[in-house]
């Protein structure tokens, strides 16, 4: 007999049309605008959110993206599908454990579900993934493999054993021991599948097959200024940024893969307390012929965020503030520019209008993350604090 799933799981059952059709009363109910292009979903309770997730679905939207806000809540961007097919179904696995959810995304894998390779999130001791079945017949399942480590050397040496094994790394979250402490990890999801990735995530190298133990580089540091020093050394040695996130909160931590031609790619890291500053130098460096990578949008913890760090910080001592960290690449050759819009509230219903409005002014939504401002113990009963970058080409 076959397990069902277990800990942690909620299963977005999608309702058809008919069934809506046969209950015109919850529709009336509807808190969702589902006129606008994009939908932000954003809630603390599982329960409310897989209601939500299935009456969007239904009308023809698709999760494009999903992370924790400032304030504590679960938030899922989705994007309207044109012409949508027959309705796809997510599945969603929330765990402590790094244990349990290797098991459970195994079993969801056999079912046929693929990873949402943006909507990972680590907060606290949770880390929550959320999976998507498209309609049609079932792939070739996938397998993954999750990594959970304090050590970043550790983690480098199983990066390579699994590289070995044909494995490609499609995300990183933040996570703690489950045994409480406060001694952060470094949790990356790896898979291995007969079907090619729809982002651009995991890159092949072209004309040459290097060791699989040096093909992955990990850079972890507190000081932003360090990070842009070891960038720059990675970039130079033929490495090229796969994504980006935090691990203890102070800590930043950039995954790298080996590429074919060293010296290649160009990386600018941004970091800032004032979201208004960081769309200014987006822009700037936009100018530049440089573009955001959307998996480096994280939040930073300072020094001098939280109580129990401003215990180890003297009064009128150097503490640093929270920032919102960016990494934005320049490719060899490349004449595209573009232009940034950096969107901030403390309400997810103004977030909506916001988007909505730049969708209309030719925007597209590019990366959303939670703000650090509020991702702290002072936070208690704040409302949520959530970042979104939307994109615009500039290049006819």
């Amino acid at each position: 007999m076959k397990r069902t799933l277990t800990l942690g799981v909620v299963l977005f059952s999608l309702l058809t049309p008919l069934a809506l059709r046969g209950d015109e009363s919850k529709r009336e109910k509807s808190k969702l605008d589902l006129t606008q292009p994009y939908l932000l979903l954003a809630t603390t309770l599982t329960s409310t959110m897989q209601k939500e997730l299935s009456e969007a679905s239904a009308a023809g939207y698709r999760v494009l993206a999903g992370c924790r806000t400032g304030g504590g809540e679960f938030a899922m961007l989705l994007e309207k599908v044109p012409q949508p097919p027959e309705f796809y179904q997510y599945l969603l696995l929330a765990t402590t454990r790094t244990s349990t959810m290797q098991m459970e995304l195994d079993e969801a894998a056999a079912q046929g579900f693929l990873l949402l390779r943006r909507a990972m999130m680590g907060s606290g001791s949770e880390t929550m993934m959320v999976l998507e079945k498209a309609p049609g017949p079932r792939p070739s399942p996938s397998q993954y493999l999750l990594l959970a480590t304090s050590l970043t050397g550790t983690l480098q040496k199983e990066l390579g054993q699994a590289a070995d094994q044909g494995y490609e790394v499609v995300g990183m979250v933040r996570g703690e021991q489950a045994t409480g402490g406060g001694s952060g990890q470094h949790i990356v999801i790896l898979e291995k599948s007969a079907q090619p990735p729809d982002e651009p995530l995991a890159r092949a190298v072209e004309g040459s097959k290097p060791d699989p133990q040096g093909r992955y580089l990990l850079l972890a540091t507190e000081r932003t200024s360090t990070m842009q020093k070891e960038l720059d050394k990675a970039a130079s040695t033929g490495h090229r940024i796969l994504v980006g996130s935090p691990t203890s909160g102070t800590e930043l931590m950039v995954l790298l893969e080996k590429v074919a031609q060293p010296n290649t790619y160009q990386y600018q890291l941004l970091a800032t307390k004032r979201l208004s500053t960081l769309q200014k130098e987006l822009n700037q460096a936009a100018g530049k012929g440089f573009r955001l990578l959307p998996q480096t949008v994280v939040g930073k913890r300072g020094t001098g965020g939280g109580w129990k760090l401003k215990l180890l910080v003297p009064t009128g001592g150097m503490a640093v503030p929270d920032e919102t960290v960016a990494v934005v690449e320049k490719a060899p050759g490349s004449e595209e520019r573009y232009q940034y819009i950096v969107l901030d509230t403390q309400r997810t219903s103004t977030m909506q209008k916001e988007i909505s409005q730049g969708v209309r002014d030719g925007y597209g939504v590019i990366a959303m993350s939670g703000s650090p401002e509020k991702a702290n113990e002072d936070s208690v009963g704040v409302a949520a604090n959530l970042i979104v970058v939307l994109e615009k080409s500039l290049t006819q």
